[in-house]
């Protein structure tokens, strides 16, 4: 199984894309810094168990909150 949740444009020359994927059958979501010249993933990502989401999630909840209070976005 290989699902693209999200392209997300980067700069000129790059995207990050969000997917899921398995391998040795384990689920995993991967996010990773793609070429969009060759449209292949670079060295600059993560990629983690799907039962890791929950906790990255609040922890981007809480990034997003802190951002939004120091007027970062």
């Amino acid at each position: 199984m290989k699902q693209v949740i999200a392209t997300i444009p980067k700069n000129a020359s790059e995207v990050v894309k969000v997917e899921l994927t398995e391998f040795n059958g384990h689920d995993l979501v991967g996010i990773r810094v793609w070429t969009k010249d060759t449209d292949r993933p670079t060295q600059k990502g993560v990629t983690v168990a799907v039962a890791m989401l929950p906790a990255i999630l609040a922890a981007l909840a809480t990034a997003e909150a802190e951002a939004r209070t120091a007027g970062l976005i």
